[in-house]
């Protein structure tokens, strides 16, 4: 493909869709989005409805470009990244009215949240190694084998054993010693 500068011979490292936007990693870490930018999930700045229809530089809080990552995630309205770096830190930027961005409020308003902001983490020297982002929730796989997870807890979606409010407006850590229910399987 051509981006938007017109630079040819993207060697792409990681790709990553859900429904409308797509966004991808490239060799250099440099990170692009492009299609529906619904609740800012794109990344540049704003909200516009306006289909962006080639890769867009992910933009910095300050507005200038090279939003550099390892890792790309998407959710309903929102995504996040692992950003390129020793520490591996972790950014998520879109629409937050369910605290699915990981910055310790559930504020759906002000363009603060149209490009990344650093996620509260909670684990101090362990890096994020993975991310999967669902309908207004995240999770994060750290390099020692714990999972976090912050943003809507409906249906059980934190893993905290409830399945209703209060959001964890920052990472909650999933405590996979905890003794989960056990279905029985049912013969028709």
């Amino acid at each position: 493909f051509q981006a938007e500068d017109g630079i040819r011979g993207y060697k792409v490292t990681g790709v990553q869709t859900c429904a409308l936007p797509i966004c991808m990693v490239n060799y250099d870490s440099s990170l692009y989005c492009w299609g529906n930018n619904q609740g800012g999930r794109i990344g540049v700045g704003n909200n516009t409805q306006v289909p962006i229809k080639t890769p867009v530089h992910v933009l910095w809080q300050d507005g200038t470009e090279g939003a550099s990552a390892t890792m790309v995630a998407i959710g309903d309205e929102h995504s996040c990244a692992i950003l390129d770096g020793a520490t591996k830190d972790l950014a998520c930027w879109g629409r937050n009215g369910q605290a699915q961005l990981g910055v310790g409020n559930n504020s759906n308003s002000g363009d603060w949240r149209y490009t990344p902001n650093n996620v509260s983490v909670p684990w101090n020297s362990t890096s994020v190694e993975a991310l999967a982002l669902g309908n207004d929730f995240s999770c994060g796989l750290l390099g020692n084998g714990s999972v976090y997870c912050w943003g809507w807890n409906g249906q059980g979606t934190l893993g905290d054993g409830k399945s209703s409010l209060p959001n964890a407006k920052e990472p909650q850590f999933v405590d996979l010693d905890r003794k989960s229910t056990r279905l029985n399987p049912v013969t028709l």
